[in-house]
């Protein structure tokens, strides 16, 4: 989404910085898309109060994806299709995974099956575990 800012909001030394990564300007305001990696870099040396002046260094390292351990949500944080999935508990599941796991049936087994053939794990029992942790019931 391409957001406007106002060229007196931004401190100097940021200026040139927002200047490259816009997508449009004038006399007073920039333009800029707020998903692109040249405003994130603003964004995030603008914290940091490094303002990167080379444009060169506006564009951060693709990162590859990475998952942290995961945390346990309250439950007052859970989102309505978590707690609708938790209606369909039963005594031996130790979570939402288990839920969706064993709701799955054949479109799950199918799921693994085709992962099987092309030789690649599926992440199911992962993505279960992970789930159990986050949303136990």
């Amino acid at each position: 989404m391409v957001v406007s800012i106002a060229i007196d909001s931004i401190p100097a030394e940021a200026v040139e910085c927002y200047q490259a990564a816009a997508v449009r300007r004038d006399d007073r305001t920039l333009w800029i898309d707020n998903e692109s990696d040249g405003y994130r870099a603003c964004i995030k040396a603008h914290l940091k109060n490094r303002i990167p002046t080379d444009t060169k260094q506006i564009a951060p390292p693709r990162l590859t994806r990475s998952f942290s351990r995961p945390v346990e949500v309250p439950r007052e944080n859970w989102p309505a299709a978590v707690n609708a999935l938790a209606m369909l508990a039963k005594p031996q599941d130790r979570g939402i995974g288990d839920v969706i796991a064993r709701n799955l049936g054949f479109v799950g087994e199918a799921f693994k099956a085709a992962a099987k053939r092309l030789g690649v794990d599926c992440g199911c029992d992962a993505r279960r575990d992970r789930f159990n942790v986050m949303y136990p019931l």
